[in-house]
């Protein structure tokens, strides 16, 4: 192993994590240090109740660690062992070194050195038994799982689980040991009280910020599956029973429902589904439907995966037709069965339950009826009146383009287009109607529902008013700006900033001052005083702005205003305003006085020398008291 130094250590660590890892090793946390290669590996106590363990790899032209702590890689706690290598060592145990005296020594010789490293150590036994137990394929899974409980004593935090995840994968490789000498059987045992345990973890409530501890859970359910697949029907059998406590207890994202498709077959699906249906809550609350549907999707997925499309069926039929989800799930059973025209009666009895649930029975409605329609297993005349047009409505509960335009396909092959747009008009949210009217080209019947419903949002009101200036609509849109000011519009993003110029452009007087009393925020504001300013209309209204929100500008934007007021001739009203700005910083800290002068210069480039003097003279007067303010107003020569 190549020599390194301290400056190459805090080079690949970075500062400050170099600082707290010569705290760490000066503190005399590092423990366990070996050599073996080009690595250096050791465990240094941290802020966990088990000690972190470290691998540091030294290449050619790199240092690299990694870490079970939360940082993961390049931490502190490897810096640590680095300086104890520099500094010690002879602290470090050369593994090359001790597998080489190995080989000198003879069989009794090192059987009494492994009888003095379980004598000190005897949790050690547990690991090295895994080993021999592998070579001589049998497994005892007591030893496992006491093993298992060592690793998770007592409750498990966040900063625990790396370590904790790392100490249980040499258990999981055990069993993957075992599965690749093809004792399938013996893996999946290991396997499997891995899987209880890690449950058990997390009904504890384990702190799994990261997810390393559920994804190691998830790798053992898929393994699980691999050798379960492979085992005789007796030993599936004999795991069902274990497996359903697991599910049953487990509702953490965990995936544990997958391991019955590794034991599931023909033969013991029947005692299956009798568990799985047993399982069913009682009630109608949140938690017990999400359980039910948890439990029915599992049974018709299992029958659907043994190709048993019949049971898949019958199975939902038992379980009872509760809500649309039931009937959507026995819609789907009955398609794949290549019965459509059962499933669509089973969708329009699902569409009658209620409303609640999301769009998938709806919209499997429509793509039915259309094929039909196309195919002509339907005429037009036999579909009932009001069913497609309540589907619809209650679908477009908000607008979705691309669920609209399977509606509206649908209602064009029935020849009821017309109608479904008058029902929408009629019946629907106004915003919903607005950006179907507009998506489908009713600029005017978007501006007329605009103009005359209060349950228009003002941003859906803006983009109708857009839509009209496109189209050379200019009077409508901007009686639309107004309407939408009224409503408290207060997003300034395009394009109202677009729509506010051709207000100020086209609008008299009276309305200009009228739509003034609705702006409601400073963002808006600007988009009035700029444009009111570039046109040189009514800059008293501009003045207005400034003054009711002067406070929320910034000082580039006060010195900017006062410049453009004065170039429209307002050249008083641009004092007053800057003056207001000015008096407002100076009172809430010092801290603004560099701006609160910078502002004053500005003013002073717009006074005439004589309304200057006077001005300053009585400011000066004014604030005479704020020693620092008059210091800096010294040093730019405002006053003497």
């Amino acid at each position: 192993m190549r020599d390194i130094a301290e400056e190459e250590i805090r080079s690949a660590f970075g500062n400050k994590t170099f600082s707290r890892g010569l705290d760490y090793f000066e503190r005399g946390y590092v423990e366990n240090a070996v050599k073996r290669g080009e690595k250096l590996h050791g465990t240094v106590l941290g802020s966990a109740p088990n000690p972190y363990k470290v691998t540091v790899e030294i290449a050619h032209d790199k240092i690299y660690s990694e870490c079970t702590c939360p940082v993961g890689w390049m931490c502190k706690h490897g810096t640590a062992l680095l300086l104890q290598w520099i500094n010690d060592r002879a602290s470090f145990t050369d593994v090359d070194d001790f597998l080489s005296s190995l080989q000198k020594k003879s069989k009794e010789e090192i059987i009494e050195m492994m009888g003095s490293i379980v004598e000190r150590d005897p949790i050690s036994a547990a690991k090295l038994s895994f080993q021999v137990e592998v070579s001589e394929r049998k497994v005892n899974l007591d030893a496992i799982s006491r093993r298992i409980g060592h690793v998770l004593r007592g409750f498990v935090d966040y900063y625990a689980v790396p370590g904790v995840v790392e100490e249980l994968e040499e258990v999981k490789e055990m069993g993957d040991k075992l599965a690749e000498e093809g004792h399938f059987e013996d893996a999946v045992d290991v396997y499997l009280l891995l899987i209880e345990r890690g449950v058990d973890v997390f009904e504890s409530g384990v702190d799994d910020s990261d997810g390393r501890l559920g994804s190691f859970v998830m790798d053992c359910v898929r393994d699980f599956n691999d050798s379960a697949e492979k085992l005789e029907e007796e030993q599936k059998d004999s795991l069902i029973h274990r497996i359903m406590d697991v599910v049953e207890k487990e509702d953490y994202g965990l995936e544990t429902d997958e391991m019955l498709f590794g034991v599931a077959t023909r033969e013991n699906m029947p005692d299956i589904e009798e568990d799985l249906l047993g399982k069913i809550p009682a009630g109608e609350d949140f938690s017990a439907k999400h359980h039910r549907k948890r439990i029915i999707d599992l049974l018709t997925n299992l029958y659907g995966n043994l190709d048993l499309c019949e049971d898949a069926f019958r199975v939902i039929e038992r379980a009872g037709l509760r809500d649309k989800g039931d009937y959507l799930r026995l819609a789907e059973a009955l398609m794949k069965r290549d019965k459509e025209e059962e499933a669509f009666e089973q969708v329009k009895k699902g569409l009658k339950v209620g409303k609640e649930g999301n769009y998938t029975l709806d919209e499997l409605y429509f793509r039915l009826l259309k094929q039909f329609l196309a195919e002509g297993k339907i005429k037009g005349e036999e579909v009932e009146a009001e069913e497609p047009i309540n589907v619809a409505l209650d679908m477009m509960s908000y607008f979705r383009q691309e669920i609209y335009e399977r509606i509206k396909e649908a209602f064009k092959k029935l020849g009821r287009y017309d109608e479904l747009i008058s029902n929408i008009k009629e019946r629907s949210d106004g915003n919903v109607a607005i950006s179907v009217l507009l998506h489908d080209g009713y600029i005017n019947d978007a501006i007329e529902l605009a103009m005359s419903s209060d349950k228009v949002r003002p941003t859906q009101i803006i983009e109708v008013a857009e839509v009209a200036k496109q189209k050379g609509k200019e009077e409508e849109a901007v009686k639309l700006t107004l309407q939408a000011l009224k409503r408290g519009v207060i997003s300034a993003e395009k394009p109202i900033d677009r729509l506010i110029k051709l207000f100020v452009l086209k609008s008299e007087e009276e309305v200009l001052k009228e739509a003034m009393g609705y702006v409601q925020n400073d963002s808006i504001a600007r988009i009035f005083i700029n444009a009111l300013l570039n046109s040189s209309k009514s800059p008293e209204f501009a003045v207005w702005l400034l003054e009711k929100f002067a406070s929320s500008m910034r000082k580039g934007e006060i010195k900017s205003y006062a410049v453009r007021l004065k170039g429209v001739g307002a050249s008083e009203e641009s004092l007053k305003i800057c003056h207001e700005w000015v008096f407002d910083l100076i009172n809430r800290s010092h801290v603004y006085y560099d701006d609160a002068v910078d502002v004053l210069g500005t003013m002073k480039g717009i006074c005439d020398e004589d309304a200057w003097r006077a001005y300053i003279s009585a400011f000066v007067e004014a604030n005479k008291g704020k020693r620092k303010l008059m210091e800096k107003m010294r040093e730019i020569k405002f006053i003497s």
